[in-house]
C-alpha cells in the first residue's frame, strides 16, 4: 500500500475511532481481564500502529509543517509528561497510571485530528459523524424517557422508581454525562439549522430535533447543563446574532415547540413541570454537604485544600477523587502550573475561534466554527456535571475538532502559530 493510500485509510480509522468513542463500551465490548477492549480503543490502537508503521517502515515524512497550532499541542505534551512524573508521588499508583493512559488517549485524538483533518471536506465529514452519533444517542434517550427502560450499562437499568426510571442516560451510563453530550449537540444542531440552505419545512424539522434535544436535557435533571445551554445561547444572542437573526431563530424554534406540544401534549407538560422545578431548585438555600450542590461544594473545598497541601504540585494524576468540577480536578491532581496552562489553553482557543468567526463568509465554515465556539462556551458549565470529565470522551473530541478547525483556518489563510 502506498503512503498516500495508507494516509487515507488512517484518516477513516480516525473517523471510526471518534464515532465509536461516542458510545464507549456500550456495544461490542470484550472483557480481557485487566481491561475491557471496545471499538474506540481498538481503532485508536490500530491508528497508532498504522501511523508508526507508515513513518518508520515506509520512510514516509512526518509533515509537521502543516501543523499551525503547535503551542496548543506542546502544552498537551507537557501535561502528559507532568502526569507521568506525578505518578512518582501519587498515593494510588494504579489510579495514576490509569489516568495517564486516559490522558494520552484523549490527546492522541487531538493530535491525529489536527494531523489528518486539513480540508473543509474533512471537517464536514467529522461534523456529520458527530450529528450521526448524536442522532443515535437521542433515539436511545427518547426511548428511555418515554418507556422508563434502559440499556444494561445504565445506572438506572432495572430501576422501578419513576423518579429515576424516566431519566435518560444514553450509552453514557449516567444522566449527567448524557446531558453534557446533548449540551454540545444543541449547538451543533442549532448551527446546522442557522446555516443550512434548505426550505422552511426542513428547517422546522431540524428545529423539532433541536427541541427534542432540549427536552432530553431537561429530563436528565442535570442543572449544570441547563446553565451550560443558557450560557451558550446568551453568548449567541449577545455576541453573534443580529436582532433580525434572533427573531428568525425564535420563530423556527417557536413553531417547532408548538408542533411538539400538539403531537406530545402530556410529555411536553411533564417536561415543563420538571424544568421549572429544577430551575427553582438552583435558588434554594445551600447547606454544606447536603443535596447535590452542597455535596459538590464540599468536594470542591477538598480539591482546593489538596492543591494547597501539595505546595501547588498536585496530588498526582487521577488522585483528586471526584470533585464534580473539571477545573478543580486539574488543579488538585496536576497542580497550579498545569491548571494555569489549561486555563490559558481553553480561553485562548475560545478567543481565537471568536475572532475567526467574525471574518468568515463561507456558510459551511461559519456553521462549523459557530458550533465549536458555542460548545466550548457551554463547556465551562458542562464540565461541572459528570463525576470526571477525564473519562468523558466528547470533551476530547470537541477540543480535537476545534484545534483541527483552527489549524485548517491557519493553513488556508497563511497564518502561522
Amino acid at each position: 500500500m502506498s503512503a498516500v493510500k495508507a494516509y487515507v485509510v488512517e484518516k477513516w480509522i480516525l473517523y471510526l475511532a471518534v464515532f465509536t468513542g461516542f458510545f464507549g463500551g456500550a456495544f461490542f465490548a470484550v472483557d480481557l481481564g485487566p481491561f475491557t477492549l471496545f471499538p474506540y480503543r481498538a481503532f485508536l490502537f490500530l491508528l497508532w500502529m498504522l501511523f508508526l508503521a507508515r513513518i518508520l517502515l515506509q520512510d514516509a515524512k512526518l509533515n509537521l509543517s502543516r501543523i499551525k497550532v503547535s503551542p496548543y499541542l506542546v502544552f498537551l505534551a507537557v501535561w502528559i509528561v507532568y502526569a507521568v512524573l506525578s505518578t512518582g508521588w501519587a498515593a494510588s499508583k494504579s489510579l495514576a497510571i490509569t489516568y495517564v493512559i486516559l490522558l494520552f488517549m484523549g490527546n492522541s485524538v487531538i493530535f491525529f485530528s489536527v494531523y489528518y483533518l486539513s480540508t473543509l471536506k474533512d471537517l464536514r465529514i467529522l461534523y456529520w459523524v458527530w450529528l450521526l452519533a448524536l442522532g443515535i444517542q437521542m433515539v436511545i434517550g427518547t426511548w428511555e424517557a418515554t418507556t422508563g427502560l434502559h440499556l444494561q450499562m445504565s445506572k438506572y437499568f432495572g430501576e422501578m422508581n419513576a423518579v429515576f426510571a424516566f431519566r435518560p442516560t444514553g450509552t453514557f451510563g449516567g444522566p449527567n454525562s448524557f446531558a453534557s453530550f446533548l449540551s454540545f449537540g444543541v449547538f451543533f444542531i442549532l448551527a446546522f439549522l442557522r446555516h443550512m440552505n434548505k426550505g422552511i419545512l426542513k428547517k422546522i424539522l431540524v428545529g423539532a430535533i433541536l427541541a427534542l434535544s432540549v427536552y432530553l436535557i431537561i429530563m436528565t435533571r442535570s442543572r449544570g447543563n441547563y446553565l451550560a445551554v443558557l450560557l451558550g445561547l446568551s453568548f449567541l444572542s449577545i455576541f453573534i446574532l443580529r436582532m433580525r437573526q434572533t427573531f428568525k431563530v425564535a420563530i423556527v424554534v417557536g413553531i417547532s415547540l408548538l408542533v411538539l406540544v400538539l403531537v406530545l401534549p402530556q410529555q411536553t407538560h411533564k417536561v415543563w413541570v420538571t424544568g421549572v422545578s429544577e430551575f427553582e431548585s438552583l435558588f434554594n438555600p445551600i447547606e454544606p454537604g447536603q443535596g447535590s450542590i452542597g455535596i459538590r461544594l464540599s468536594l470542591a473545598e477538598q480539591a482546593g485544600a489538596s492543591a494547597i497541601k501539595t505546595l501547588g504540585f498536585g496530588v498526582g494524576a487521577g488522585n483528586a477523587g471526584y470533585p464534580h468540577n473539571w477545573w478543580l480536578e486539574i488543579l488538585a491532581s496536576y497542580g497550579i502550573w498545569i491548571f494555569a496552562g489549561y486555563v490559558l489553553f481553553y480561553s485562548t482557543l475560545v478567543l481565537e475561534l471568536y475572532k475567526i468567526y467574525k471574518t468568515l463568509a463561507d456558510e459551511k465554515e461559519k456553521m462549523i466554527c459557530e458550533a465549536l465556539l458555542l460548545s466550548l462556551i457551554a463547556f465551562f458549565f458542562v464540565s461541572f456535571s459528570p463525576s470526571s470529565i477525564m473519562t468523558f470522551k466528547p470533551q476530547w473530541f470537541l477540543f480535537a475538532f476545534a484545534l483541527a478547525f483552527l489549524n485548517y483556518y491557519r493553513l488556508n489563510r497563511g497564518r502561522h502559530s
